[in-house]
């Protein structure tokens, strides 16, 4: 009902895919599909910084806080969406 907390919840839901996702499905890629290159030794570092980088914003964000925004959202659940491809 609120359409300020409804622009709030669009805007971390926007944040997940455009903002945490990206280096996550990057660290998928260079684990999966260049694992093999001899080049991938050095450049993993700097994915996993990358990954490294995103989480500690998040956190800082969340700090003691259950949820993104105050309550529960969708952006909550876009978010864990897109964190749960770190589980393995």
């Amino acid at each position: 009902a609120d359409a300020d907390a409804r622009a709030r919840a669009i805007t971390w839901m926007f944040a997940a895919l455009s903002t945490v996702e990206p280096p996550i499905l990057e660290l998928g890629n260079a684990r999966l599909l260049e694992g093999d290159q001899p080049w991938n030794a050095e450049r993993l570092p700097l994915v996993e910084g990358r990954v490294r980088s995103r989480l500690h914003q998040l956190s800082a964000r969340l700090a003691d806080a259950d949820w993104l925004d105050g309550a529960f959202s969708a952006g909550d659940l876009m978010m864990v969406s897109v964190l749960l491809r770190l589980r393995s």
